[in-house]
């Protein structure tokens, strides 16, 4: 069997090959904790990495294992595993790495105490399959924990769950409202667009300081900003024409410029540029948040849903609304994207944090029993997230979702982003009873 596989840094070898260790072998913990527990300094590198191989080969309820038809299965090329091991292992030093092996060993803990209801022991594992060499750059979880019962635990302990991540807004308003998502840039917005430009180009260039004032009048005449478009503010570049070409450079940036957005920007992030930057920062986090979201993110959002034929929306409670049919359904595609959601249900643990998240499966078997809940407006001066989705299973909160509205790759850019702020609830230990 043909398997591709990519290089394993040290971490990832302590990770893999460690932890499954601890949780099974009690001598193993107690060799290590019987001496110099902090440093290392009392271990012997051969001795170690020859107790590790020793357990590889000899235990027989830790395993090599392998993806076959989206199933895990042993992989009983023994070459495999010896080769990978020898390699790795001239890498590591037992006091140069003692940080991990303690790292491995709390994690190994928190699985024990947290994967099942009661403390997981050694005698109700069947196997470990540790993927080694076999994982590959698409396989989110490091080893595959079986018990007698025939139930499976995929673990991930490298990556963990991102609470925090930003999406593409044009995906996000997709799997939301279909093509009417591409309307945000519709002659409809022009305005509003066209009015925020001038906003920002009036608020940085009135707020900075006299050097920084002098390099923009080499793009614009500051009285032009009146008359700014948005599409015409992109299109805007140096003056001069010997600059035209590689622009010109401002020393204060240490950068060369020809395309006035991409200063501004820079500017915008150069807080010693301005004398008051907070009062800057809070001035056009307000103005975003009335023209870029009130007047143009929320009538998309609001218009695309009526276009579903969505006409009646329930409301619920503290400005919330529930979602139904066709909608529910797009809130839950929305939410296996950016919750990354996978066809398996996953265990993620660090040293001393667990989280489940629940396979696509188990959202579609608990769809009648899943309510998701959304708020797509922010009141003026308020500190909420803009757009607010939750979703309860059987009036439990299972997982909470909120999407700030941000420009990606500077700010005034022309890509839309979702920074987004995933909270997994109590509600989710209901799936996760699916689970075992």
């Amino acid at each position: 069997m043909k398997k591709d596989s990519y290089k394993i840094s040290n971490k990832k070898f302590i990770s893999n090959f460690i932890v499954p260790f601890f949780i099974l072998s009690d001598d193993f913990n107690k060799d290590l904790s019987n001496k110099n527990s902090k440093s290392g300094a009392d271990h012997n590198n051969f001795v170690f990495l020859s107790n590790v191989k020793n357990f590889i080969f000899h235990n027989k309820k830790i395993k090599l294992g392998c993806k076959y038809k989206n199933k895990i299965i042993e992989d009983k090329e023994v070459g495999v595993i010896n080769n990978f091991f020898e390699e790795v292992s001239n890498q590591f030093d037992i006091k140069r790495n003692w940080a991990q092996v303690s790292r491995a060993r709390n994690i190994a803990k928190n699985i024990k105490m947290n994967l099942l209801d009661e403390v997981l022991s050694s005698e109700r594992i069947k196997v470990i399959y540790f993927l080694g060499p076999n994982k590959d750059e698409k396989t989110s979880f490091d080893f595959v924990i079986e018990l007698y019962n025939g139930k499976q635990f995929r673990i991930n302990i490298n990556t963990g769950f991102k609470q925090k991540k930003v999406k593409s807004l044009d995906n996000i308003f997709y799997l939301l409202i279909g093509n009417d998502s591409k309307k945000i840039f519709s002659s409809r917005y022009k305005p509003s667009w066209d009015k925020l430009t001038q906003e920002w180009f009036q608020l940085i260039y009135n707020n900075v300081s006299k050097n920084y004032k002098n390099f923009i009048d080499l793009f614009i005449n500051p009285d032009r900003s009146f008359s700014l478009t948005w599409l015409s503010y992109f299109k805007c570049d140096i003056q001069a024409e010997e600059n035209k070409i590689l622009g010109k450079k401002f020393s204060l940036l240490g950068k060369n410029y020809k395309k006035l957005h991409k200063l501004i920007s820079d500017i915008y992030q150069k807080s010693s540029a301005f004398e008051d930057y907070p009062k800057v920062k809070k001035d056009w986090e307000f103005i975003k948040q009335h023209i870029l979201f009130n007047e143009i993110i929320e009538d998309v959002l609001i218009t695309g849903i009526k276009n579903l034929g969505v006409i009646n929306i329930e409301k619920a409670q503290n400005g919330f609304f529930k979602a139904k049919g066709d909608l529910k359904i797009r809130f839950i595609r929305l939410l296996t994207y950016i919750a990354g959601i996978k066809s398996d249900s996953l265990h993620h643990f660090s040293s001393n944090q667990y989280r489940f998240t629940p396979s696509k499966k188990m959202i579609r078997d608990n769809y009648n029993n899943i309510d998701v809940l959304f708020n797509l407006h922010k009141r003026k001066n308020s500190e909420e997230p803009q757009i607010k989705i939750h979703f309860f299973y059987k009036e439990t909160p299972l997982i909470k979702i909120n999407i700030e509205v941000v420009f990606m790759g500077g700010e005034m850019n022309k890509k839309l982003g979702g920074s987004i702020f995933i909270e997994l609830c109590k509600g989710i230990e209901n799936l996760k009873e699916v689970s075992r």
